[in-house]
């Protein structure tokens, strides 16, 4: 019977030393537990966050930054990116310190859009909405341009201002490093163009392109002559796919005999059908004595077609050059006179061939 009853004491004994060894073992092992960041190493994108934690640490933690302008961290280890750069993040316990390296980047831009094509007239103005994607890029600001100055100028913010009538195009460039791009066609006219005008023109321009004929210099065009016993008229009216432009031409020539004199005599003026303006136009004089050039000038007109009336306004002319005995204020009305001439012979050919005048495109005082 004492046998059992110490048997049973031994047993106890050894249950007890058991778990109170198992507690202890328990207790070592906790303490021997290596205290550590959850990440020593760590990068962000500007804008986002991240919460670090200290483990295995009892006590108060704590938390310190390298650098605030690139990120900053909180009193419970959150790291907030505020830019792109480098900084250490600190954790302190206990006299010890434990660091994570922080890299915060930019987010770049994948893409960049603004409006296609806007249409002012001069002297107004319009601000382009530039859309960079993804929408949190870091780096908003873009850098703007303009093709011509003279045409369509463009602020640091997208503004832009109509300066005269033709086409510019304004580009938006992306400037975190990407260099993405996107243009936008800007068209000035020289005022607001009448609706007719407008169809009458495309009308124009179609009917060129469907029936005209094609030049030496491969451009559609409606052609007439006409010939008397002493001159021979050329004239023209023309359009260029590339440019969108009209050119109306008239060329006359005076000749007696071949190998005595010959004078030419050459009127060429421009419309753009984008820009709806008349640009400029050039005339020619040249007199030749036995093929040699005995006399000329050329000139530069400065009307605008769109409002000239040859019947009563002196268009501006410009003399580019003269070796006529005559004086310039001369040579400025023999170039209107002939410039009068141009308008109701091309006048004559646009009824003839589209039942159209040239009041009808745009020269409203015709």
């Amino acid at each position: 019977m004492k046998t059992i009853n110490m048997r049973k004491r031994l047993s106890i004994c050894l249950v007890v030393v058991i778990v109170l060894g198992s507690v202890g073992f328990s207790s070592i092992s906790a303490n021997a537990a290596t205290a550590k960041l959850n990440k020593t190493k760590l990068s962000l994108n500007v804008g986002k966050s991240y919460t670090l934690k200290l483990k295995n640490v009892s006590g108060k933690v704590k938390w310190t930054t390298s650098k605030k302008s690139v990120a900053t961290v909180s009193s419970k280890g959150k790291v907030v990116a505020k830019k792109a750069g480098s900084a250490n993040i600190t954790a302190t316990n206990n006299g010890k310190k434990f660091v994570c390296m922080v890299t915060v980047k930019n987010v770049k831009a994948k893409s960049i859009a603004i409006k296609k094509s806007v249409t002012l007239t001069k002297g107004s103005s319009s601000t382009l909405k530039c859309t960079l994607k993804p929408s949190n890029v870091t780096v908003k600001k873009v850098k703007w341009s303009s093709s011509n100055s003279k045409i369509a100028t463009v602020s640091s913010t997208g503004k832009i201002t109509a300066k005269k009538s033709g086409i510019a195009t304004v580009t938006a460039t992306t400037t975190d490093g990407t260099k993405l791009k996107s243009s936008c066609t800007v068209t000035v006219l020289n005022k607001t163009v009448n609706t007719s005008v407008k169809s009458n023109l495309n009308a124009l321009k179609d009917y060129i392109l469907d029936k005209g004929d094609t030049n030496s210099y491969g451009e559609a065009g409606i052609f007439g002559t006409y010939q008397d016993s002493e001159t021979e008229d050329i004239y023209s009216i023309r359009y260029i796919p590339k440019n969108k432009m009209f050119v109306f031409g008239w060329h006359e020539d005076y000749s007696d005999e071949p190998d005595e004199y010959n004078i030419g005599v050459s009127i060429e003026f421009y419309y753009s059908l984008t820009g709806f303006d008349y640009i400029t136009a050039e005339g020619t004089n040249v007199y030749y004595e036995y093929d040699e050039v005995e006399s000329s000038y050329s000139t530069i007109i400065t009307a605008q077609t769109a409002t000239y009336n040859p019947d009563s306004t002196i268009p501006s002319i410009k003399v580019l050059t003269n070796t006529y005995s005559m004086s310039s204020e001369k040579v400025k009305d023999h170039t209107n006179t002939e410039f009068k001439y141009a308008l109701s012979c091309l006048n004559s050919l646009l009824v003839s061939e589209t039942g159209m005048t040239l009041a009808d495109i745009g020269f409203t005082n015709y």
